[in-house]
C-alpha cells in the first residue's frame, strides 16, 4: 500500500523531483571540487610542515645533550628554566674530587686541571657593581646525587674572575684575606666561611716545591658567627688559572658538605634528597683583597632569592632549536601513561602553536572570512621523537605540535569561484523550492474550491504581473471570492439554525415551568394521602409508588432544563494549583482526603465553578461507598494528550455490566429510598459541557472515577 501511495505522488511530482535531484548533484560536484583542492594543498604543505618539525625537533634533541653525554631530560623539573634561583639540584653522578691528592701529588701542575661540571646544574651571574655586557661572571653549581653510594653529601662548584688569590695566614683575621660565604636560606638560617690556605699535602712532602702549587688552595671552613674553629664536614679544593683573553684570573672551588651539618636528620631520612634540602635556598657572597682599602671587599652578593641565569636549560634548547615556534612538549614514560613533564605553554609571549600569532594574510581583495574558515579546517602537524637516556631505563617522548600551514595563494583563489559557483546554485535552489511552496498552495487552495471549503492563507495576487505564477494567481483569485460568497451564505443558513435551537430551548423553559407547577400541586395532596393513609398498606403502597413517579419527572425535568440552559465559561486553569487549594479548604473541616501530583503547572480548559460541583458529588460519592478509616486519594498526571484526575475510595467494586449505566439518571446503589442518583448524572454532564469525559474504574482495593480533560496552553 505504502509503494503504490509512493509511485503515485513520484509519478505526480517526476518533474520537482528530477529538477531537487539535479540541483542537489550540482551543489555536491562543487562541494566536492572544493574539498579536493583543499585537501590536496592542504595534505602537500602539510608533509613539508611536518619534515621541518622533524628537523627541529632533532636539533632540539642534540641541543639538550651536554658534552659528557648527560641530558635536561634526566631532570626536566629543576632544568627547564633560564632564570632561576640557587638550590640543590639532583644529579645522576658526582663531580667532586681533589684536584691535589697523594697520587699526583709528585706530577701535579695546575695548568694540567681539567675539570668538567654538569652544565645544566650552572647557574651563571653578574657582577652588579660592574654590570654590563662584559662585566664578570660568577658560575655556581649546588647538587645532590639521590643514589649516592659514598654517603649523604652537598656538592658545591662556584668559579668567578679573581685578580689573585690571598691566602688565609693562621692566626690572622679573615677580613684580610680573601674568603667566600656560603649562606643557608630555609626553616633555619646557616652561613659558612670559606677560605683559603696553602695545601698541607705540599708543605708535608715537597715544602721545597712549593712553588709548584701556589695555584692550589686548600678550603678551611667555619661557621660565619664561630671562625675560631674550622669544620671537619666541609671538604673542598680551589684552583686558579687564565680563563679569558684579557688574562684575567679565575678561581674554581669544588668542595662536598655533610647532608648531616645542614640537616641533621638527613641520615635517618626515608629518601634523598629530604624535603629540608630541597627547600634550602642558596646565597654567595664572594670577598676579594683590595690592597688599597686594606681590607677584603665584597664584589659578589648573591642573596637566596636572587635569580641568576642557566647555562643550559631546556627553554634555552627551545628557543635555539625551534626557530617556527611550535608547540613543545616533553612526556615522561609513555608506556604508564604519558604524564606532561614540561610544555612550551610555561613561556610567556610567545604563541602556543606556529602560525597562531603571525599576520593576518592580504590576499588582494579575497575575503579574510573564508581564509579564516579554510585555516580552522586545517589539521594540527604534529611530529614525536623518543628520546632514552643514557644509563637509565626512562625513556622521553617529546612532540612538536605545529598550526595549520596556510594554503597557497592559488587554491585560495580557485575555491574563492567554486564557493560563488556554490551559493548561486544554493540562491537558484532556493528560488525553485519557493515556486514549489507557491505552487502547492496554489493546488492546495484550487482543492478547497472543488470541496467547497473556504481556503485559509490565501492573498490577494498582484494586480499587475507578467509570470505565469501571477497570471495563475490571478485566476484563482477569482475562484476564491465566489468561493467565499457561497460560504457567506452557507453560515446564513447556520445562523438561522442556532436560532431554531435557542427557540427550541426556550419552549423547554416553558415546558418545565408548566411541569414544576403540576409537581407543586401534585406533591402537597400526595404527602397528606401519605399521612393519612398510614394504617392501610395496601393503598400507602400505591400512593408511594405515584409519589416517586412524581419526584422522578420533577427531577428529571430540573436537571435536563438547568444542564441545557447553562453554557460552560471554560479558560486554562492550572489543575494542580486549583485541586490544592480545593482540597486544603475542605480539609479544614475534616482530613478525609489526601492528594498524589504536583503543586502547578498542569493546564486544562476548565468552567472552574462547574467543576467544583462535579468534585462535590464525586467526593460525596466516594465517601458514602469507602471503608470506613480509609481516606479518599485524588491524583493528578499526564495521560498521553489528555489530564488525568482520579477520585479513588476503597470499598466494595462495582459489577462490569453497572460501570456505565451508574451515571445515569436515577441509577443508585444506595440503601436510602430518597436517592435518585443525581450526583454522578449531574457530574457527567457537567463535563461534556467542558468537552472532557468521566467514567469509573474496578481497580484492585477500590473504585477509580476517572476524568479526562484535554491539555491547554498556560494563560498568558
Amino acid at each position: 500500500m505504502v509503494v503504490r501511495q509512493f509511485k503515485r505522488w513520484a509519478s505526480r511530482s517526476a518533474f520537482t523531483i528530477a529538477a531537487a535531484v539535479g540541483a542537489v548533484a550540482l551543489i555536491g560536484v562543487i562541494g566536492y571540487a572544493i574539498y579536493d583542492v583543499v585537501s590536496s594543498s592542504r595534505e602537500s604543505d602539510q608533509q613539508a610542515k611536518k619534515a621541518a618539525l622533524d628537523a627541529q625537533l632533532a636539533d632540539f634533541a642534540l641541543a639538550t645533550r651536554d658534552k659528557d653525554g648527560s641530558s635536561l631530560l634526566e631532570n626536566p623539573d629543576e632544568f627547564s628554566r633560564i632564570q632561576r634561583t640557587l638550590g640543590f639540584v639532583s644529579l645522576k653522578r658526582s663531580f667532586y674530587s681533589y684536584f691535589l691528592n697523594r697520587g699526583n701529588a709528585k706530577q701535579f701542575d695546575v695548568e694540567k686541571v681539567i675539570f668538567d661540571w654538569p652544565r645544566p646544574c650552572v647557574v651563571t651571574f653578574r657582577n652588579v657593581a660592574t654590570a654590563g655586557p662584559g662585566a664578570p661572571v660568577l658560575e655556581a653549581c649546588f647538587a645532590v646525587v639521590p643514589g649516592d653510594t659514598s654517603g649523604r653529601y652537598l656538592y658545591f662548584a662556584i668559579r668567578f674572575p679573581t685578580p689573585s688569590i690571598r691566602r688565609h695566614v693562621s692566626g690572622t683575621p679573615i677580613a684580610e684575606a680573601d674568603y667566600v660565604t656560603l649562606k643557608f636560606s630555609g626553616p633555619r638560617q646557616t652561613a659558612f666561611v670559606l677560605t683559603y690556605e696553602t695545601p698541607k699535602l705540599a708543605l708535608e712532602r715537597y715544602p721545597s716545591f712549593i712553588s709548584r702549587y701556589d695555584g692550589t688552595h686548600e678550603i678551611s671552613a667555619f661557621y660565619a658567627n664561630r671562625v675560631d674553629r674550622s669544620l671537619k664536614q666541609i671538604n673542598a679544593q680551589a684552583f686558579e688559572r687564565p680563563s679569558d683573553a684579557n688574562g684575567r684570573n679565575s678561581v674554581t672551588l669544588v668542595g662536598r658538605i655533610d647532608a648531616a651539618l645542614i640537616d641533621g636528620q638527613a641520615v635517618d631520612a626515608a629518601s634523598w634528597p629530604s624535603a629540608w634540602v630541597k627547600s634550602l635556598g642558596i646565597g654567595v657572597d664572594v670577598y676579594q683583597w683590595d690592597e688599597a682599602a686594606g681590607k677584603s671587599i665584597k664584589r659578589y652578593d648573591i642573596e637566596p632569592e636572587r635569580q641568576g641565569t642557566a647555562l643550559m636549560s631546556i627553554e634555552q634548547a627551545y628557543l635555539l632549536s625551534v626557530p617556527s615556534r611550535a608547540k613543545l612538549e616533553i612526556r615522561d614514560d609513555p608506556a604508564a601513561g604519558s604524564v606532561l613533564r614540561w610544555s612550551s605553554d610555561q613561556l610567556s609571549n610567545l604563541p602556543q602553536v606556529d602560525g597562531s600569532a603571525s599576520p593576518p594574510r592580504d590576499r588582494e581583495g579575497q575575503a579574510a572570512w573564508l581564509t579564516r574558515m579554510i585555516d580552522r579546517q586545517t589539521k594540527i602537524v604534529r611530529a614525536s621523537r623518543p628520546i632514552e637516556l643514557v644509563g637509565s631505563r626512562n625513556t622521553y617522548e617529546v612532540v612538536l605540535t605545529s598550526g595549520p600551514p596556510p594554503l597557497p595563494d592559488f587554491a585560495l583563489r580557485t575555491m574563492l569561484w567554486f564557493f560563488v559557483a556554490l551559493i548561486l546554485s544554493a540562491v537558484l535552489l532556493a528560488l525553485g523550492f519557493f515556486a514549489l511552496l507557491r505552487l502547492r498552495k496554489v493546488t492546495a487552495v484550487t482543492y478547497g474550491l472543488i470541496v467547497n471549503r473556504a481556503p485559509h492563507g490565501w492573498s490577494a495576487p498582484p494586480r499587475h504581473g507578467h509570470g505565469e505564477m501571477a497570471a495563475l494567481s490571478r485566476v484563482l483569485d477569482v475562484l476564491v471570492r465566489r468561493n467565499v460568497t457561497r460560504s457567506a451564505a452557507r453560515d446564513r443558513h447556520i445562523q438561522l439554525q442556532q436560532m431554531q435551537v435557542a427557540l427550541e430551548r426556550e419552549l423547554l423553559k416553558q415546558r418545565k415551568a408548566i411541569l414544576d407547577a403540576l409537581g407543586h400541586e401534585i406533591r402537597s395532596p400526595l404527602h397528606s394521602l401519605l399521612t393519612q393513609t398510614k394504617d392501610n398498606p395496601e393503598m400507602r403502597s400505591r400512593l408511594e409508588r405515584m409519589r416517586r413517579a412524581v419526584e422522578g419527572l420533577y427531577n428529571a425535568t430540573s436537571v435536563e432544563t438547568g444542564l441545557l440552559s447553562g453554557m460552560a465559561q471554560t479558560r486554562p486553569v492550572d489543575l494542580a494549583k486549583f485541586l490544592n487549594e480545593f482540597l486544603s479548604n475542605l480539609n479544614e473541616a475534616r482530613t478525609d482526603y489526601v492528594y498524589f501530583g504536583v503543586a502547578q503547572g498542569v493546564f486544562a480548559e476548565v468552567d472552574d465553578i462547574a467543576l467544583e460541583t462535579v468534585l462535590d458529588h464525586l467526593f460525596n460519592n466516594a465517601l458514602a461507598f469507602r471503608y470506613a478509616g480509609t481516606l479518599v486519594q485524588v491524583r493528578l498526571g499526564l495521560v498521553d494528550n489528555y489530564v488525568q484526575i482520579d477520585v479513588f475510595n476503597q470499598g466494595p467494586l462495582i459489577e462490569e455490566d453497572r460501570l456505565e449505566s451508574i451515571f445515569s439518571f436515577g441509577v443508585s446503589s444506595r440503601a436510602s429510598s430518597t436517592n435518585q442518583g443525581q450526583g454522578l448524572f449531574v457530574a457527567k454532564w457537567q463535563l461534556l459541557a467542558m468537552k472532557a469525559s468521566i467514567h469509573a474504574e474496578n481497580r484492585t482495593d477500590g473504585v477509580a472515577m476517572v476524568i479526562r480533560f484535554p491539555k491547554a496552553i498556560a494563560a498568558a
